[in-house]
């Protein structure tokens, strides 16, 4: 992540993190999201790498889903981190906790995730 400056983390989950981050050579804003590849070893991460990256392939979207792999020369993963298009927002559950939204408000909501992941 030599060329990335992380300003702060945007969440987290079993196999990664997810900070909002800088490129350096050029200031650009970007969501990165970096794999905790120290909890898994051998066929476990092959396996988890491969599941993500799919899952990545899949999005109608995925030309804004640049995937970057750092490798060693013996082509063991050293470190491993996605690069993508940033969505500035807030996260569903944090706006249904601030902004009390209707039910009628949150069918809509629910059906428009549907919606986008019709594409899938």
């Amino acid at each position: 992540m030599h060329d990335f400056d992380l300003l702060r983390r945007l969440g987290s989950g079993t196999f990664g993190t997810v900070y909002k981050a800088k490129r350096m050579s050029d200031e650009s804003i970007f969501a990165l999201k970096y794999m905790h590849n120290r909890i898994m070893t051998g066929e476990d991460l092959k396996y988890a790498l491969h599941v993500e990256v799919r899952a990545l392939d899949l999005l109608s979207f995925s030309n804004f889903f640049p995937k970057l792999v750092c490798m060693n020369k013996d082509e063991s993963i050293r470190e491993l981190f996605y690069v993508m298009e940033i969505v500035d927002g807030v996260a569903l559950d944090q706006y249904v906790e601030t902004s009390r939204p209707t039910f009628k408000q949150m069918k809509l909501i629910f059906a428009k995730t549907l919606l986008a992941l019709e594409d899938l």
